[in-house]
């Protein structure tokens, strides 16, 4: 598998051997964009306030960003993509990996897919996520549901046992999708 802390720091490196400024533990106030760079609010751990010019902000934080809320303000997603999965010891087999795989026809309006890799923490430790994108009407299944799915379908995929695993971390959450992707930048200088 890939280790994010790995990938994380060779990303430092090589941006930081590129001339660009990493501040860590640094969140972002606000953004105001000028004619020849965008200028950069920020508040450090212990609550300094300090200012930083860019000649291009790159925002990656998704849905959650609040340049991406600002831009969609009011808009109702179209969508929605539930996620259940666990981190578990206890797969003998455990050298391959998939990225999106299904083993199911559409059924109560959804198909579901499957991603799973090696877990960093140990040998036989996996990762195995179920997931499906589903339109935003109330009558879909729930986060609970989908992961009592997961359950049941998770030792075929796997081809284990849930008796031989010992669950490290479970975890679900969701994000809204939209038609209207990806989201066009609506600001000089700023791109999401």
């Amino acid at each position: 598998g890939v280790s994010p802390a790995r990938l994380v720091a060779t990303a430092k490196r090589n941006f930081e051997s590129s001339g660009g400024r990493v501040l860590e533990r640094s969140d972002l106030v606000g953004i105001t964009v000028h004619p020849d760079c965008a200028s950069l609010q920020l508040r450090g751990p212990e609550g300094e306030d300090r200012s930083l010019k860019a000649k291009l902000v790159l925002d990656c934080m998704g849905n959650a960003s609040p340049i991406v809320r600002q831009l969609r303000w009011g808009r109702q997603p179209d969508g929605v993509c539930l996620v259940v999965g666990t981190c578990a010891r206890g797969f003998p087999d455990n050298s391959t990996g998939d990225v999106i795989y299904t083993n199911t026809d559409i059924s109560d309006y959804r198909q579901t897919f499957w991603e799973a890799f090696p877990a960093g923490s140990g040998p036989t430790d996996r990762t195995t996520y179920m997931f499906t994108y589903l339109d935003a009407h109330p009558d879909r299944p729930s986060l609970t549901r989908l992961l009592d799915e997961y359950w049941d379908a998770m030792p075929q995929y796997q081809n284990v046992k849930l008796e031989d695993l010992e669950v490290l971390r479970c975890l679900f959450g969701w994000f809204p999708t939209y038609k209207e992707s990806p989201l066009a930048p609506g600001f000089d200088r700023v791109m999401q």
